[in-house]
């Protein structure tokens, strides 16, 4: 009977670590390493998957991935309208295409251990579409999290890239402090 336990216990102890490293998420110590090994892969399980079209997927398997643009945040001070300083952060977005169209981002991060790996997807078409216009060295890349506004600055202007920023900014690119006055005004109270 000792025997058997012995055995039982082992096989599922075997079970138990296979499943923990089969759970451990593809990573890369850079975001150009990570998007270049597992994002493809990363974005057809989304494709796959049978919510896909929630996404503005077809059943194409016909995916390729966008330039990676980091994501900036504004700093404490800029909040406050003491300085116009934005943060870097450790997130890198990317449009995804789908049949050579762009239909949704993608996102990495860099996780706890140091390494990137994946950290969502359906930031949305009309994102997705200012990406695609936009090389990886034109300005920062800025969101603001609470309106799930995104908004690019360059320049010493800032315009908004999707519809949730427009619908604060306009259309039109504004300069740079008058962006910070109009963030500033939004959460002054907070």
């Amino acid at each position: 009977m000792a025997k058997w336990i012995s055995l039982f216990t082992a096989v599922l102890l075997i079970s138990i670590l296979t499943s923990c490293m089969e759970a451990n998420p593809p990573e890369a110590a850079s975001p150009k390493e990570y998007a270049e090994k597992y994002l493809v892969e990363a974005v057809l399980e989304t494709v796959r998957a049978e919510d896909h079209e929630d996404f503005h997927f077809s059943a194409s398997e016909n995916i390729q991935i966008g330039k990676l643009h980091q994501k900036w945040r504004y700093s404490k001070a800029f909040l406050e309208n003491k300085n116009d300083s934005l943060e870097k952060t450790d997130d890198w977005y990317a449009a995804v295409y789908q049949e050579g169209r762009p239909v949704n981002v993608v996102a990495i991060s860099k996780n706890e251990s140091g390494y990137y790996s994946f950290m969502g997807i359906g930031f949305g078409k009309d994102l997705a579409e200012a990406l695609d216009k936009r090389t990886a060295t034109e300005g920062k890349l800025i969101y603001e999290f609470p309106m799930d506004a995104w908004f690019v600055y360059d320049k010493g202007h800032v315009i908004a890239v999707n519809d949730a920023g427009q619908r604060l900014l306009g259309l039109e690119k504004i300069r740079f402090d008058e962006f910070q006055k109009s963030v500033y005004d939004r959460y002054a109270d907070n």
